[in-house]
């Protein structure tokens, strides 16, 4: 045999081996796999729940018909003895019987503290609208206040809290960092 006749037999051999080759890969194999596991320590934490055990959703709407000219009060009743109110949010609609200069708003914890909360509520006309949120934590049963200071004349209207009240009982409150 001459040297092309070995040649092509030896290309058309490789051909051939890698055909098969091919072909063996996409033919699935029968041997068996053994996977071992060795358990690890896992430790998931969840924040509480919403619904946790001690955990009472709050809202408290006070209403007031016109009030002073320049201060509106809105008193709200006081926080259970062993109790912790969580407050998240103010919200309110009053109406002036004229355009008032400017509205703001302070929340007060009943405490004889400076407004623990203030902002400037928005208002068009003589209709003011609004929600703040806020988080601002009450014990000790003192009553929340919340004032409107405006110029208008004789504010009348509601105002609502929102956030939750925790039983301090069933399960103990942590300090509050001052």
């Amino acid at each position: 045999m001459g040297i092309l006749a070995v040649a092509a037999m030896t290309v058309a051999g490789t051909q051939v081996a890698s055909s098969q080759q091919a072909q063996g890969q996409n033919q699935p194999k029968s041997s068996a796999v053994t996977v071992t596991n060795t358990p690890l320590p896992v430790t998931v934490t969840n924040p509480a729940p919403v619904d946790q055990s001690g955990r009472i959703a709050y809202q408290s709407i006070q209403s007031v018909s016109p009030c002073g000219p320049v201060i509106c009060s809105f008193a709200f009743p006081a926080v259970p003895a062993r109790h912790r109110l969580v407050l998240q949010s103010v919200s309110g609609v009053v109406d002036f019987s004229n355009t008032p200069n400017a509205i703001q708003v302070g929340v007060f914890d009943g405490q004889n503290s400076p407004g623990v909360a203030a902002f400037f509520a928005p208002f068009v006309l003589s209709r003011s609208v609004f929600v703040q949120p806020l988080l601002l934590f009450v014990e000790g049963q003192p009553i929340v206040n919340v004032q409107l200071l405006g110029g208008g004349a004789n504010p009348q209207g509601s105002v609502t809290l929102s956030g939750y009240l925790l039983d301090c009982a069933a399960s103990p409150c942590a300090p509050i960092s001052q």
